[in-house]
C-alpha cells in the first residue's frame, strides 16, 4: 500500500501529561495540531496515567494554592496549614539531589512558569487537592494538620484523573488524533525536520508539520505482552534480550526491575532522533525508581496504576531477604528520598526487602497500603521472620541491635523531621524515626523496585527546540519530558510533572509561531 500523507502545522507525539499540554498550547496559538499515539484509546496516557501526580512548584503558601483546588479540595484544605516554598527551597532541593548538576535554565524556567502551568492545568479540567494522607496518614489525627510545602498538590484520582481530564479537553478541540500509530521514524532534510513517520496495520503514514517528541524515556525498551511468573535467575537471558537498552545503559541487574507505566515506552523515537544527529545529554545510567509491592504486576496495569507503591518506609525498619537493614530509611522526608530508597533495594538480592513495623507505627502507612497489599503479621519476630522467609536468627538480631542504637530525649513526630536518629557508630544509620520495634504484633509488607523512567535523553534550548551534536537548533524538531536528558541526576517527588508541563507549554507556543513554510494543505482523516 502506498505511504499516506498528511499535512498539519504541529504533529506531537505521544499520549500522556507531556503530549497533550503541547498539543492544547499549541492549538490554542492557531496551529492545525496533530497527535499520534501508539496505544488504543484504552491505553492512552502514557507514564501519566499511573503517576502519583504529586507536583513540585514555587507558591507563597495555603492561600496561595485555593485557587488550583477543586471543591472536595477546598473543604478539605480546612483542616490543613501549609507554609510557602520558596524559589530558595525549590533550587535548593533539585541542586541537592543532583549534586549541584541539574540544568539551572531549567530550573529558573520552573520557578518562572510552574505556578502559571498549574493555574492553566486547573482552568483545563484538572482537578487538584492538598496531599493530605498521600505520605503518610493522618486519619483520626485531631485538629489542623501542618503538611511539608515541597509538594503542595496533587491530581484528584491522581493520574487517572490527570489524562482523563486533559483527554476531555482535548476532545473537545478540532485536534486530530490517531491511535494505534506508533512513531517510527523523522523524516529529515539533513538537520531539518519536516515531520514524522508513523507504523500502522495498513502500512506507513507520514504526517509532516513541526515535531513535538513527548513520548518518554526507554523504560519498557522492548515491551513484551506476556506476564512472566517469576525473576528467577533463569529468566536472566530473556530479560535481558528483552529489555536491552536498560541493559547497555542502566547496567546489570536494571531488567529485573518492575516497569510502573506504560509499556509503550520503548525509547525508539529517543533512538530515532539520536541516529538523525540529536545530541545526547543527561544521565544515561540513571533512572527514577520507587519502592513496589513485591507482588505487582511486572508491567503498568491499567486498572490498578499506581496502587501498589508502598512509601511508609521512614516509619520502620527495610531488611533485605538476609534479614539485615541495608540503607537509612529515615534521611529526610518521604518525597525526597523515596527514588534513593528504591535504587537502594535495586542492590540488594533479587531486588526485594521488607518493611517491618510494630503496632506504635503501623496505622501511619498510606492509604495505597490498603490496596492489593499483602501484610505479614506475628506476634514474635521469630514468627514473622518465618512468614518473610529469612533467617530467624539475623532478623531478631537486627531489631535487638537497632533497638539499642535508638536514642530517647525526642519527641517522635512522623509529620517532619524528627531528628529522632540512632546512635553514633551504629550503621547503616537512621536519621529521623529511630524508636524501637518493640510492640507486637509485627507487620512486614514485602517490597521490590519499580523503574520510572530514565534519566538520559536528547539535548534542548529553553524553547524546547532540539540541538544536534555540534550545538545548532535542529529546525521543526522539539523534545520534552524523559525525551530529554540534563535535568535528572537524583529525584524529587513532583519535579517530573511540573518540569514537563512546563516545557510542554513553551514548545507547543514556539512549534505554532514558528511554522515550517512548506505543507499547508489541510490535513484528512484516516
Amino acid at each position: 500500500m502506498p505511504t499516506r500523507k498528511f499535512d498539519f502545522d504541529v504533529v506531537v507525539v505521544g499520549g500522556g501529561n507531556t503530549a497533550l499540554c503541547a498539543a492544547l498550547t499549541a492549538h490554542e496559538a492557531g496551529a492545525r495540531v496533530a497527535i499520534i499515539e501508539a496505544a488504543k484509546p484504552g491505553e492512552r496516557g502514557g507514564n501519566s496515567r499511573f503517576s502519583g501526580t504529586a507536583w513540585r512548584f514555587v507558591h507563597n503558601g495555603k492561600d496561595h494554592l485555593l485557587p488550583l483546588l477543586d471543591q472536595e479540595g477546598l473543604a478539605e484544605a480546612d483542616r490543613c496549614s501549609m507554609g510557602e516554598y520558596s524559589e530558595q527551597d525549590f533550587t535548593s532541593d533539585m541542586l541537592s539531589k543532583s549534586g549541584g548538576r541539574h540544568d539551572r535554565d531549567e530550573i529558573r524556567m520552573i520557578i518562572d512558569h510552574g505556578y502559571d502551568t498549574m493555574k492553566w492545568l486547573a482552568d483545563h479540567g484538572v482537578r487538584f487537592k492538598l496531599p493530605l494522607n498521600f505520605w503518610v496518614s493522618h486519619e483520626g489525627k485531631e485538629g489542623v494538620q501542618e503538611l511539608a510545602s515541597g509538594v503542595p498538590v496533587v491530581t484528584r484520582d491522581y493520574g487517572r484523573g490527570l489524562v482523563d481530564e486533559l483527554w476531555k479537553t482535548t476532545e473537545k478541540t478540532s485536534i486530530s488524533v490517531y491511535y494505534t500509530m506508533p512513531a517510527h521514524d523523522l523524516i529529515l532534510d539533513g538537520d531539518r525536520v519536516l515531520g514524522v513517520q508513523a507504523r500502522s496495520q495498513d502500512g506507513f503514514c507520514e504526517f509532516y508539520g513541526n515535531v513535538i517528541l513527548a513520548c518518554g524515556g526507554f523504560e519498557a525498551n522492548p515491551r513484551y505482552h506476556e506476564q512472566m511468573p517469576t525473576m528467577s535467575e533463569t529468566l536472566a537471558n530473556s530479560f535481558a534480550l528483552r529489555y536491552r537498552m536498560r541493559r547497555q545503559y542502566l547496567g546489570q541487574g536494571a531488567e529485573f526491575a518492575i516497569v510502573r507505566g506504560s509499556r509503550f515506552n520503548t525509547g525508539t523515537m529517543l533512538e530515532k532522533a539520536l541516529a538523525a544527529g540529536s545530541q545526547a545529554h543527561g544521565h544515561w545510567g540513571g533512572y527514577h525508581c520507587a519502592p513496589q509491592d513485591a507482588n505487582a504486576p511486572l508491567m503498568g496495569d491499567m486498572k490498578t496504576l499506581d496502587a501498589w507503591e508502598r512509601y511508609s518506609f521512614p516509619y520502620s525498619i527495610m531488611v533485605n531477604k538476609a534479614g539485615k537493614r541495608f540503607t537509612d530509611e529515615g534521611e529526610d522526608e518521604i518525597s525526597l528520598i523515596y527514588s534513593k530508597v528504591g535504587s537502594a533495594i535495586a542492590g540488594e538480592q533479587e531486588a526485594k526487602a521488607f518493611q517491618v513495623f510494630d503496632q506504635k507505627t503501623v496505622s501511619l502507612v498510606s492509604e495505597k497500603y490498603k490496596m492489593y497489599a499483602t501484610p505479614m503479621q506475628a506476634d514474635t519476630l521469630e514468627g514473622l521472620a518465618e512468614k518473610m522467609g529469612v533467617n530467624i536468627d539475623n532478623l531478631t538480631s537486627t531489631v535487638k541491635s537497632f533497638n539499642a542504637a535508638t536514642q530517647a530525649g525526642k519527641n517522635f513526630d512522623p509529620y517532619s523531621n524528627d531528628g529522632m536518629s540512632t546512635a553514633d557508630g551504629y550503621s547503616p544509620r537512621k536519621s529521623n524515626w529511630a524508636q524501637p520495634i518493640d510492640s507486637p504484633p509485627y507487620v512486614a509488607y514485602a517490597v521490590t523496585v519499580g523503574i520510572t523512567f530514565t534519566f538520559g535523553g536528547i539535548k534542548t534550548d529553553t524553547s524546547a527546540r532540539v540541538l544536534n551534536n555540534e550545538g545548532s537548533v535542529m529546525p521543526g524538531l522539539y523534545a520534552m519530558g524523559e525525551m530529554t536528558g540534563g535535568f535528572y541526576y537524583g529525584y524529587a517527588a513532583g519535579a517530573s510533572l511540573i518540569r514537563s508541563s512546563v516545557m510542554a507549554r513553551v514548545a507547543g507556543k514556539h512549534a505554532a509561531e514558528n511554522l515550517q513554510k512548506d505543507g499547508t494543505a489541510i490535513a484528512p482523516k484516516l
